[in-house]
């Protein structure tokens, strides 16, 4: 019955991850988090047998390493997995999970400590420039404006926010920042993704978030990140991209762009047009900042951290 009930639990989460189109990939890393943590919970307190727990851990690292095509987190989590299941015998590989599972839910959940390492790069009266809606980066704005500089002066002075079509999440994001910070005095603009020139005009960085760090260096976020960043490089400003360490991807993880439904551009067909609504792009390394919650990393410390997953992500690919 355990065994059942578990695989169940799996199914229903999997499932969940793979159809969620809405929460972003640290909530959905997070979600991944989870199911390994109530199958580690079930191997230590021998609801199932250890060879059953091996194997449904292992079973459960494949389907979770091609959940989502475009979004790293559970590919990372299932790599982990797999190289910590090894480990020759129980006294090596059940522990080794717990650290696996510990240091991953950690991470996901470090959105605060992302949030002051931003913050911490603020000068007075900063204006600030995002798209579409990160967790991370409306977390990490919020604290800005609710925590000014010691002489009392704002952090930010204004936030201008694209659009970010197609789905629109920039509109979400703007709503939010309306609702939680209504008594400060901050500039909050929403512009059209097409009046991206005219966003950077007089802004001191753009702050993006991440869906995917690739062992390359690139970043993955949603479309319009990559001009947003070159528009900054333009400008001589810099692109922060505030993500955790779980979004690296392990070295040989194939990203594949997810789209959108084509109706969402254009509810009605033209014969003869072929419609596209690509959902995510890479982001170039040498046009972005990339924060963590371990500091800064530069393009050696993730390809560090990708190569060293490379083994166990070869186990399930």
């Amino acid at each position: 019955m355990a065994m059942t009930d578990l695989q169940q639990f799996i199914d229903a989460e999997l499932a969940g991850i793979h159809g969620d189109h809405t929460s972003g990939a640290a909530a959905l890393g997070e979600r991944a988090g989870f199911i390994i943590q109530r199958l580690w919970g079930a191997a230590e307190a021998h609801a199932i047998s250890l060879p059953e727990a091996h194997e449904l851990l292992m079973a459960t690292a494949r389907r979770m390493a091609v959940v989502r095509a475009g979004m790293a987190p559970m590919a990372h989590l299932a790599a982990q997995v797999a190289g910590a299941l090894q480990a020759p015998d129980r006294a090596q590989w059940l522990p080794e999970l717990d650290r696996v599972r510990r240091n991953f839910l950690a991470a996901a959940g470090s959105g605060p400590r992302l949030a002051t390492e931003f913050v911490a790069r603020l000068h007075s009266e900063a204006r600030v420039v995002t798209l579409s809606r990160s967790a991370t980066v409306s977390r990490a704005l919020t604290a800005a404006v609710q925590h000014p500089l010691p002489t009392g002066q704002p952090r930010l002075a204004s936030i201008t926010i694209l659009e970010s079509r197609p789905g629109g999440e920039g509109v979400t994001l703007a709503r939010e920042l309306a609702a939680l910070l209504p008594q400060h005095e901050l500039a909050l603009a929403l512009l059209p993704d097409a009046a991206l020139m005219t966003a950077v005009a007089d802004a001191s960085c753009c702050l993006i978030g991440a869906d995917a760090l690739l062992a390359d260096g690139d970043a993955v976020n949603k479309v319009g990140s990559h001009p947003l960043a070159l528009a900054a490089h333009a400008r001589g400003i810099p692109c922060y991209v505030l993500t955790d360490t779980t979004k690296i991807a392990p070295e040989g993880w194939p990203w594949h762009p997810e789209a959108a439904d084509a109706a969402q551009i254009l509810p009605d067909e033209i014969p003869g047009v072929t419609i596209a609504a690509p959902l995510f792009e890479r982001v170039p390394r040498a046009l972005i900042t990339v924060i963590s919650e371990v500091g800064q990393l530069h393009a050696a410390d993730i390809q560090a951290r990708a190569h060293a997953m490379a083994l166990g992500y070869q186990m399930i690919a």
